[in-house]
């Protein structure tokens, strides 16, 4: 009995179990877990800024069926999606319902930091323009130029400025009194249009310095001229002796005598003189100058009177002092000089003698013939000399003055065989000059033989592009201790006529 009451007890304490089991649903804990609430619930926001708030359920965001509400709109509003725009200081909360149930944030909304404005920066002030030097190195073979200017703000600087060179190499010293040779000549121009320019001319193998001072300030510009004419490597000179025999007659008067003057200094020179016929032998010098390159610049043309000083010694005191080799040097840098002269196809003539060219050129003869006492007469005869250039080299070419040199000749356009002069002093000499003291004659003629010559020991050397002589007269000055053209003789090296026809030949 007893055990089957407690059978169906047990029946009915299951059957009522199962149907639990299958009446109640199961309850997700995780579902529990996922709570709503707001972002944030507090904010502090600055007048004018903004920020969004979300209502979330876990991790998931609610977007719908949320209604958003401020406290205090003039403090800080919200719109429908959530975000909130910051209006004036103070404090708001905001509300989210969601399903009848409410979320807060409190808001609080502080005065804006006032942005601390950027400087303006002050404006740079705008530098003075300076002068600048045209060029401050410059390279140059002899004989070719540079123009140099200071220039302020693009402008030649015309007036104001000092221009000066000074050689920043060893160069050798120049004759007796020229002092070291120059690297380079600065030369400034009297044209109107020139006015502030410094021409600097390549004279010597070397290096220098230009400076142009202005304002006290100083501006320089490096020099380098490469070599040229050497006078120890590109001149070799050899000196030997001939016998001319003189034969000439006197100019004479109406009644055919020749002036007693004249006949009583030949005789004193040792020449026999019948009536108007004047005859002697006499031993006379003669120098070969032989170069490899010719000197075409002003200092390069002094360095022949360097070469050629140990031989320019005279003894004024003796009468008599054997063999003098001086004063070659002197006809030798005319031949030199003439060679150097260009004209330019393009050049007014007006402008020649206010142009690195025609200032080389003056300064060349000048140097050899020595300073004129009066300019205008010194002016018109460099005139006239340019003039007999000018026309030799428009005429002949740059070989127009190659004449002197050996072998040069009409035929073959007067090319030289080789760049030798050959030189001999004259049979007598001139009586000495004012300027010339002591007893020994110190001024000569110096012969350049053409092929008419009567130097016969000189024939084979005589220069063929012209048949009679040419010669200068060279005077020895005690106070510079050197040789000179003498006057205006230069022009006759200068003269244009040396072309010789065929049929005279």
């Amino acid at each position: 009995m007893k055990t089957g009451k407690y059978l169906k007890g047990l029946s009915l304490l299951l059957a009522i179990m199962m149907i639990l089991s299958i009446s109640v649903p199961k309850i997700s804990t995780g579902a529990a877990s996922k709570k709503i609430k707001l972002s944030s619930k507090k904010l502090t926001l600055e007048v004018g800024a903004s920020k969004s708030l979300v209502l979330k359920k876990g991790k998931s965001k609610i977007s719908k069926k949320i209604k958003w509400k401020s406290s205090n709109k003039k403090v800080a509003t919200i719109n429908s999606k959530g975000k909130i725009t910051a209006k004036k200081k103070g404090k708001a909360t905001i509300t989210a319902t969601y399903k009848k149930k409410k979320y807060t944030c409190k808001v609080t909304v502080k005065a804006a930091n006032k942005a601390t404005p950027t400087p303006t920066p002050a404006p740079t002030p705008t530098e003075a323009p300076k002068p600048m030097i045209s060029k401050t190195a410059i390279s140059l073979n002899p004989g070719q130029y540079e123009v140099l200017e200071l220039t302020l703000d693009g402008d030649t600087i015309k007036t104001g400025v000092t221009w000066s060179i000074e050689n920043t190499s060893e160069t050798p010293t120049g004759p007796a009194s020229a002092g070291k040779l120059e690297v380079a000549h600065l030369r400034e121009s009297s044209r109107i249009d020139d006015r502030g320019k410094a021409y600097i001319i390549g004279e010597y193998g070397g290096t220098a310095k230009v400076t142009a001072t202005y304002d006290g300030n100083t501006y320089t510009c490096n020099v380098t001229v490469a070599k040229g004419f050497d006078v120890k490597s590109d001149l070799k000179i050899e000196y030997s002796t001939t016998t001319i025999f003189i034969d000439f007659n006197l100019k004479t008067d109406g009644s055919g005598n020749p002036d007693p003057k004249e006949v009583a200094e030949l005789q004193e020179q040792g020449c026999e003189v019948t009536g108007k016929r004047v005859t002697k032998y006499q031993v006379c010098e003669v120098a070969k100058y032989k170069f490899t390159k010719l000197p075409k610049t002003v200092e390069e043309i002094k360095s022949l009177f360097i070469e050629a000083e140990k031989d320019d010694t005279v003894d004024l005191e003796k009468k008599d002092a054997g063999v003098n080799y001086g004063g070659f040097n002197a006809m030798a840098a005319n031949i030199c000089a003439a060679n150097a002269f260009t004209w330019p196809a393009n050049a007014a003539d007006p402008h020649y003698s206010n142009s690195p060219q025609g200032w080389e050129i003056k300064e060349m003869f000048e140097f050899i013939n020595g300073p004129y006492k009066d300019d205008d007469i010194a002016n018109v005869q460099m005139t006239t000399a340019i003039d007999s250039m000018k026309a030799v080299y428009q005429s002949m070419g740059e070989n127009g003055y190659k004449v002197y040199f050996k072998g040069a000749k009409h035929t073959n356009n007067y090319t030289p065989s080789e760049y030798t002069i050959t030189m001999y002093k004259g049979p007598y000499y001139i009586k000495e000059q004012d300027t010339i003291t002591g007893t020994r004659p110190t001024t000569y003629m110096i012969f350049v033989p053409g092929y008419e010559t009567n130097a016969s020991s000189l024939v084979s050397d005589a220069c063929e592009g012209f048949g009679s002589d040419r010669y200068i007269d060279v005077a020895y000055s005690t106070k510079d201790a050197r040789w000179y053209s003498f006057k205006n003789n230069f022009m006759h090296i200068t003269a244009n006529d040396h072309k010789v026809p065929e049929e005279t030949r």
